[in-house]
């Protein structure tokens, strides 16, 4: 069994699911199948409550970094114009001197193979490093080893560090220590806990807010109890262009840290 077969296996399963918790699919596999996405969100939800609740009661702890962290997220499954906002954010960051780098786990990116993994754990006391896709002045990485979004946001933004790695407090302090970056926006960070936002920006695709009870399970990744989210859409930022149409929003939430000091 080859793995490009097995990709578009897994690619095939996650395109069907996506169309059954849409309600794109009427038919009885799909109504079964979405039964069982139902029962899963129970049980994802409270996996989820749980982590929550160990943080907020300092059981598990947040590591600051002693930098500005700025987090972008959603709150749906499917798009929100989410990487045309952490665009903007980081070209208005980086324009007003800052030095930003962006961490993203760099999904459906081409990770390193097995025996890579654990040659490196043999011969290395600290993890591996993180996958700089551009040091600010050269892309390094392509789309399949980088993931698509983050070679867009190196390929369009000039003068700011992409990182790929899932340990995102690793990837900062890397950013910090051999960039000498200020700044870090966590690309799809809303559901990472482990390094705490400054300012928190939540996207949410006024389209689709939640389940129609009964007929399909709820597209929201997380619950409910969440902070102030702007709303938008993905169709909304693509007309937009580079999420213009969240720009009023940018820049509010920029000012209000202006003016506590922060920036």
């Amino acid at each position: 069994m080859s793995q490009p077969w097995l990709k578009k296996k897994i690619n095939a399963l996650e395109l069907y699911t996506i169309d059954v918790i849409l309600g794109r699919r009427a038919d009885t596999g799909a109504a079964v199948y979405g039964a069982f996405l139902q029962a899963l969100s129970w049980l994802f939800n409270g996996i989820v409550q749980s982590r929550w609740w160990l943080y907020r009661h300092r059981i598990f702890h947040d590591q600051p970094l002693g930098c500005l962290v700025v987090v972008v997220g959603n709150l749906t499954v499917g798009g929100t114009g989410k990487t045309p906002v952490v665009e903007k954010f980081a070209k208005a960051l980086r324009d007003r001197g800052r030095k930003v780098a962006i961490l993203s786990r760099g999904y459906k990116s081409k990770t390193p193979p097995f025996w890579k993994k654990w040659w490196w754990g043999l011969t290395h006391a600290e993890e591996p490093p993180p996958r700089i896709v551009s040091d600010g002045t050269t892309v390094l990485l392509d789309s399949e080893a980088a993931g698509d979004e983050p070679y867009m946001l190196a390929r369009n933004l000039p003068g700011v560090i992409v990182l790929v790695d899932k340990n995102r407090v690793k990837a900062g302090a890397y950013a910090i220590k051999k960039f000498g970056c200020d700044t870090l926006i966590l690309d799809d960070g809303f559901q990472y806990l482990p390094l705490k936002g400054r300012l928190n920006l939540l996207l949410v695709d006024n389209a689709h807010q939640g389940a129609e009870p009964g007929r399909r399970p709820d597209r929201v990744r997380a619950p409910a109890a969440v902070p102030a989210a702007v709303r938008g859409g993905a169709g909304r930022a693509r007309r937009a262009g580079a999420a213009g149409v969240f720009e009023g929003e940018a820049r509010a939430g920029l000012q209000r840290h202006r003016d506590a000091g922060k920036l």
